[in-house]
């Protein structure tokens, strides 16, 4: 078996060579033997650590959604703030 580089059968370039997915006989699917992921069962958990960890989690979720808001307002505060005094300067000027 031969190692392949950037040029004639990479699949980089099976694009370009109009392979569509077939690279080397080889279709993109049968390339991906394992798939992980990253969820893990909380059924052995004792409730108490279940109802800490999801306490947890529900105030970090409300903190970050109220510091947007926070970021949010201040935004709008100062879009109002100057919109209104530029209104104000064109009306003066005009």
């Amino acid at each position: 078996m031969t190692k392949r580089g950037w040029g004639e059968g990479s699949w980089f370039f099976a694009w370009s060579r109009g392979a569509g997915a077939d690279c080397g006989g080889v279709l993109f699917a049968q390339v991906t033997t394992k798939s992980y992921t990253f969820t893990q069962s909380i059924e052995g958990w004792p409730p108490w650590l279940t109802v800490a960890v999801a306490t947890i989690v529900a105030a970090l979720a409300i903190w970050v959604i109220m510091k947007v808001l926070k970021w949010a307002l201040w935004l709008l505060f100062f879009l109002v703030l100057l919109g209104g005094l530029g209104w104000a300067a064109w009306l003066w000027l005009r």
